[in-house]
């Protein structure tokens, strides 16, 4: 086996470590969204048979319309029911993702079955020809190089999470300006800013909400490959949609202070993930600059022993 086929067989052992980390954390994610999905399903078909019993010839029903109240507790039914529908539709489309994201890595993990015995028994080989051959330096020259190999497999794996990262930290800093429009709009709407305040505010919590949803599926992904470099993270965030809905159906001053102060600890969630994305990305670059330098530092070892073997004193 040549030099080229065992570097790659390196390479895909590497890979295959790398997938399995990601592969397990990418199953426990996916255990714990199906429960949440269940669980918000549950809740869902509760709020809309709560819907139905007012809207139907019950009991409820009947004393709801005698105490005069049947709209207006008939109107609150269908919010919760329309909130409860909301959350779970997001929790499905999250599983979705990262059931996904599961099936791809699974796929690419399935193709380098077997790289490890390869690798192993093409190590075996190379070792034996060095051993029948005497070459004491090349057989340091084939550790340095299995060294190297192992260094450069490390880099990559911090360079994909951190490309995780930063492709997070992108979208949690666009969700922040979208939040901070829609609390300058919601300002404008609580001072009275008429229709097209309250549509230009609406519109802003529209793509904040589509911003989070893409913030929390490449947050999967970044702690996926967090796994991958022994790093945990438990970052997330979910931009509640109930009171997106109640301004809506609740025209009035404290359905729009309730808004405004839901906008306003979404801002400091998304704050607080967006530094903790900042703090796990600069530890990545601090770690990928000890990499370079362990690996400069082992192409210098390698460039000696290969100079020594050629021209010995």
């Amino acid at each position: 086996m040549d030099d080229c086929t065992l570097k790659d067989l390196q390479r895909q052992v590497a890979r295959q470590q790398q997938l399995r980390a990601m592969v397990e954390e990418l199953r426990r994610q996916l255990q714990e969204l199906s429960e949440a999905e269940k669980r918000l399903r549950t809740i869902l078909e509760q709020e809309e048979g709560d819907v139905d019993r007012l809207e139907g010839a019950t009991l409820s029903a009947l004393f709801y319309a005698i105490a005069g109240r049947k709209e207006e507790k008939l109107d609150q039914e269908r919010l919760e029911a329309l909130a409860a529908r909301v959350k779970w539709e997001t929790a499905r489309r999250e599983r979705e993702g990262v059931e996904q994201e599961l099936a791809r890595r699974e796929a690419e993990l399935q193709r380098l079955s077997g790289c490890k015995e390869a690798y192993a028994q093409g190590l075996e080989e190379k070792r034996a020809a060095l051993k029948r051959a005497g070459g004491e330096a090349a057989a340091e020259i084939l550790a340095l190089e299995q060294r190297l190999a192992a260094q450069e497999a490390r880099r990559q794996e911090l360079e994909e999470a951190a490309a995780a990262g930063q492709e997070a930290l992108s979208t949690a800093q666009e969700l922040l300006r979208l939040l901070a429009d829609a609390e300058g709009w919601s300002t404008c709407d609580l001072l009275g800013g008429g229709v097209i305040a309250g549509l230009a505010k609406h519109f802003r919590l529209d793509e904040a909400q589509a911003a989070a949803q893409q913030l929390q599926q490449q947050l999967h992904r970044f702690q996926a490959e967090l796994a991958d470099v022994h790093l945990k993270a438990e970052i997330s965030v979910r931009i509640d949609g109930f009171l997106r809905f109640a301004d809506y159906f609740f025209d009035g001053l404290l359905a729009d202070w309730a808004v405004a102060h839901r906008i306003d600890q979404s801002q400091q969630q998304a704050q607080e993930t967006e530094g903790q994305i900042q703090q796990l990305l600069a530890f990545l670059h601090a770690q990928l600059e000890q990499a370079a330098e362990e690996a400069k530092g082992l192409r210098e070892s390698l460039d000696r022993v290969a100079a020594a073997s050629l021209f010995p004193q």
